[in-house]
């Protein structure tokens, strides 16, 4: 449903020359002009939830397969804007005794 002002369709989602992606009424989103993902932010800092990976396969993987990962099992669209989650994930790789853990860096994402 586009966006109206005073009956006339808004064309152009500027707010002081700066794009508008998502409008809000009380606190929820009302209009977004593109879908919702989890955009990758780095290796630290403060997180609202954790999500926890476990895989085999010997190394770590990089941060858009485990975006990827975090997509289908945890869809942003269940969470609000600005949400940020922590990525923890390990895998287990074969080692002179048997099955090895290893320990990956932890991965942040934020729901835009």
């Amino acid at each position: 449903m586009p966006i109206t002002l005073n009956g006339n369709p808004i064309t152009s989602n500027k707010l002081n020359t700066n794009d508008v992606t998502v409008e809000t009424l009380n606190g929820n989103i009302v209009y977004q002009l593109s879908p919702p993902v989890w955009t990758y932010i780095g290796t630290s800092g403060s997180a609202n939830g954790n999500y926890s990976l476990f895989y085999e396969g010997g190394s770590c993987y990089l941060s858009d397969t485990i975006g990827n990962m975090l997509t289908t099992d945890r869809p942003p669209s269940d969470y609000s804007l600005g949400y940020v989650m922590r990525v923890n994930h390990s895998t287990e790789k074969n080692g002179p005794f048997g099955p090895e853990p290893v320990l990956c860096p932890s991965y942040y994402y934020r729901r835009d």
